[in-house]
This record gives C-alpha cells, sequence and structure tokens, in this order.
C-alpha cells in the first residue's frame, strides 16, 4: 500500500503538492488503492496508485484555486466587465467523470492502463 510519504517522495511531489492537506492525500490514496487492484495491475499497482492520486489531488487543489468550479473535463466559461477579460474552468463531467486527460497524472495514467494485459478465458487480453 502506498504511503502519503511515498507519495511526497515520487517525483518532486513534495513541491508540487505541498499546499495539499495530507489527511487529504491519505484519503484519496486509499481511494485509489480500491480503485487498482493488485490483481489487475500486478507489479505497476504503486505506480498507477500514485499517478491517479496526483491526478485527483491536483483537481482538487485547481478546484480550490478556482472556486470549486475546476473539477472534470474542463470547458472554458469567460465573462468581461470595462473591457477586462476573465476565464474560468468549467466541470463538465457528462462527458469524462474522471477527466484523466485533464492533468498529465492522469494522462500517464491512461499511458500506463494501456500497457496492461489481463487474462480472460485463458488468453492475454489487452485493455
Amino acid at each position: 500500500m502506498v504511503s502519503y510519504e511515498q507519495f511526497i517522495a515520487f517525483r518532486d511531489f513534495g513541491l508540487t503538492f505541498s499546499c495539499a492537506d495530507r489527511s487529504l492525500v491519505e484519503g484519496i490514496l486509499e481511494d485509489c488503492h480500491v480503485d487498482c487492484p493488485d490483481m489487475v495491475w500486478t507489479s505497476r499497482r504503486d505506480r498507477a496508485v500514485i499517478l491517479l492520486a496526483a491526478h485527483r489531488v491536483r483537481l482538487y487543489i485547481n478546484g480550490q484555486e478556482m472556486g470549486g468550479l475546476a473539477r472534470g473535463a474542463i470547458t472554458a466559461l469567460s465573462a468581461s466587465q470595462e473591457s477586462q477579460s476573465v476565464s474560468f474552468a468549467q466541470a463538465n463531467l457528462e462527458q469524462d467523470p474522471e477527466a484523466l486527460d485533464s492533468t498529465i497524472y492522469g494522462r500517464e495514467f491512461k499511458r500506463l492502463q494501456k500497457g496492461l494485459a489481463m487474462v480472460r478465458g485463458g488468453t492475454f487480453v489487452r485493455i
């Protein structure tokens, strides 16, 4: 099981996610362990858990920075006032509830996921 310390030690996550509360990260890590079963991910499980957790923490941080708007697939929403323009991210959860393409960590998780092979009916099948 990936610990908070392992998560923070991965790459530059100690700096990248320093503003995220430890209990939040630990809760997300627990969820990611459930979402990345060992029998599917085998030797890649820790990396998958870390990347998926990083993706979800990044979405949370983005949402906090933008008033809770940045979750899910991102679409543009803008407003103007007296010739000044402000743009915000807006959730579009119908398209992609996980929005893996919205962060570098999610995209890396998807690449890792594409490399998985599962045994179905006695033969290896790429998922």
